[in-house]
């Protein structure tokens, strides 16, 4: 009869368990979305983060495969090439801007990031991907550009109407604040009223009548 004395083994197998679980637990209590999955596209592990912003379980997205379907849906291949391509460390796996749908249907907007590969202990590589969730701040920019493009537009109608009614000779055009004060002259009414438009701006109307 012979004895192997594997109290070391039984610490350090327990002390990689509860390393495990630690680790398990960080993504999922992660304050972000964080994704973790395998070369051969087993999605690992998500954090609850994830799953309150985009509506999807791991059982909804059990492969990467799912996930880029569900999330991107004509522009899953682009995606896909770009996950394989951090497997081969082609791609940066720093701040890269995706546009999701979520499972509401709802458009969201991720600055993604991923760790280099690392390796399992079954020998398959993996990922850590990780999400800033951008939307309101996509929105507010968008907001602002439209914005922008509409005072663009007033400002070019109202230049345009300016040069129109400044051309005009036939006829005496002038605007009024609401005191009656003149704040507009064009050619034609320094035609017809004979007072020029520095004669007659910030003046009364009933100099006219």
């Amino acid at each position: 009869v012979t004895f192997v004395d594997i109290t070391e083994r039984k610490r350090l197998s327990a002390s990689r368990r509860e390393s495990d679980e630690q680790f398990r637990r960080a993504i999922e209590e992660a304050p972000i979305p964080v994704i973790m999955h395998a070369e051969d596209g087993e999605v690992l592990q998500i954090s609850r983060s994830w799953t309150e912003l985009t509506g999807y379980t791991i059982k909804d997205v059990p492969t990467v495969d799912d996930w880029l379907t569900r999330a991107y849906g004509e522009g899953a291949d682009e995606v896909r090439t770009y996950v394989h391509g951090l497997f081969r460390g082609e791609e940066s796996g720093k701040n890269i801007p995706f546009q999701i749908k979520t499972a509401n249907g709802d458009i969201r907007h991720w600055s993604f990031s991923a760790s280099p590969p690392g390796t399992l202990a079954d020998g398959r590589r993996f990922v850590i991907g990780m999400a800033l969730d951008i939307t309101d701040r996509k929105l507010n920019e968008e907001a602002a550009v439209a914005e922008r493009h509409v005072e663009e537009a007033l400002q070019l109608s109202e230049d345009r109407l300016r040069q129109v009614v400044e051309s005009v000779t036939d006829y005496a055009i002038l605007t009024t604040d609401a005191n009656s004060r003149i704040t507009s002259w064009n050619i034609g009414a320094e035609k017809i009223f004979g007072w020029t438009g520095a004669e007659a701006i910030g003046k009364s109307a009933d100099m006219i009548f």
